[in-house]
């Protein structure tokens, strides 16, 4: 990998942990208590219990925080928190709940899948809503990651039968928005069911970090305190590595004059459609793109890429799009180690794997063509990304020290957060 690629992977990495680091919740409880109205006002109830539930990646840092707003005010609580996270986090202040906290902390649902510590973190919320009086705030704190954690499944459905259900939606491809809809109608405790528990309360605050693209609160960790409403599904891996390919070798093209710019203008509008990106105004990134020829272009793309898993392998779907498009750009012939790519979750788990995703490139594949003289497609062929880069000495992985948070609107709030890379030779 030359000086100048290797500095544009850097930046990538750089970048990503900046918008990573922006969003955890410290961060994000100190400026939105002091800038939003509405959120102060639900810390100044003097007279009333305040009691905390949640459920999600990123729960335990947001506990953390309300346990430092409330103060003696806060009576009762129980979080449900992926298996591990607060040994990951031990010794951090900014994840550790004080050591006579009266929050229940229950850690479950092992690689995202629920589990029967899952039930019995869903039973003790349930009932905790269920006992709030008019007396009571019950405070509901919800990540990306809950829907596993909070898994009540309706009767006469059992666990392995609901299990069942969305492995096989899962390996066919199913979007996260797909999977939501289903595990609503089956469970009894989203789809707003869990605030119909607390319906006796004075209050029920829900404090929503979203992992969900268009934010489509109803749907965020199916939506437990929300009835939901339509929302527009997303795609999967193998057609966006391929419309990112396809933007990667027209960007080269134009800047290379073998493309015109009014070519380029519709060409740009079909990708546009494609990647359900209706916002974007397309004259105005190829004005952008038009200055890219004497200037460095950042692409910053999000959404919740799905794999149809069709092999054997171990991976994730960040590790996936990074390596199709790896690949994708070699076939191109005419795309140069300038290009580069990163796919990551912001949570910081990819997949049952223990990094956040991956980079991509031309320069990856020569990486290992030249270390092993054999093709490495049969990675993809296999859903095997994960061992791919763990070849190349996981130099190419992305790890975020899973801080457990997706990323909010103001920073864009996506869960998966993609990262390219379209550079000069020189770099930035």
């Amino acid at each position: 990998m030359s000086t100048s690629t290797s500095a544009n992977v850097n930046k990538l990495r750089e970048l990503f942990s900046c918008g990573v680091e922006a969003v955890k919740p410290k961060s994000l409880f100190e400026v939105h208590y002091k800038a939003s109205t509405e959120i102060h006002k639900s810390f100044n109830h003097d007279h009333k219990r305040y009691h905390v539930i949640g459920f999600g990646k990123g729960v335990l840092g947001m506990a953390v925080q309300m346990e430092k707003l409330l103060g003696s005010r806060l009576c009762s609580g129980c979080i449900s928190i992926p298996l591990g996270t607060s040994e990951r986090f031990a010794g951090d202040e900014d994840f550790s709940l004080s050591p006579n906290s009266v929050i229940e902390v229950i850690e479950c649902a092992r690689n995202n899948l629920p589990d029967e510590r899952s039930l019995m973190a869903a039973g003790k919320i349930k009932q905790l809503a269920h006992s709030m009086t008019a007396e009571d705030i019950l405070c509901v704190l919800v990540s990306g990651g809950g829907s596993a954690l909070l898994c009540l499944p309706k009767s006469p459905i059992t666990l392995p039968e609901k299990l069942q259900i969305i492995k096989s939606l899962s390996t066919a491809g199913a979007s996260i928005d797909e999977l939501n809809y289903v595990r609503i109608a089956i469970s009894d405790v989203k789809g707003g069911q869990l605030a119909l528990e607390a319906r006796k309360a004075f209050r029920v605050y829900s404090y929503i970090i979203s992992d969900v693209v268009g934010d489509p609160i109803a749907l965020i960790a199916s939506g437990p305190t929300v009835v939901p409403k339509g929302v527009d599904l997303e795609g999967n891996v193998v057609e966006l590595s391929a419309m990112y390919v396809e933007l990667a070798g027209l960007l080269n093209n134009f800047k290379n004059g073998l493309l015109s710019e009014d070519i380029l203008i519709d060409k740009l509008k079909i990708i546009l459609l494609k990647l359900r990106s209706p916002d974007v105004e397309t004259n105005e990134l190829v004005r952008k793109v038009v200055k890219w020829k004497t200037e460095p272009l950042l692409i910053i793309g999000a959404g919740e890429p799905t794999v149809c898993v069709s092999g054997s392998g171990k991976g994730g779907r960040n590790q996936e799009l990074a390596l199709r498009f790896s690949y994708g750009v070699r076939e191109l012939g005419n795309v140069t180690d300038s290009v580069c790519f990163l796919s990551a979750g912001t949570d910081g788990i990819d997949g049952p794997t223990d990094v956040a995703g991956a980079i991509g490139g031309v320069f990856v594949t020569k990486e290992y063509d030249e270390s092993f003289h054999r093709d490495g497609k049969s990675f993809i062929d296999n859903n095997d990304s994960y061992r791919f880069y763990e070849t190349l000495n996981g130099n190419y992985f992305i790890m975020s020290h899973s801080v457990g948070e997706e990323t909010p609107e103001e920073v864009n709030r996506k869960t998966a957060i993609i990262y390219g890379y379209l550079m000069r030779e020189d770099g930035l």
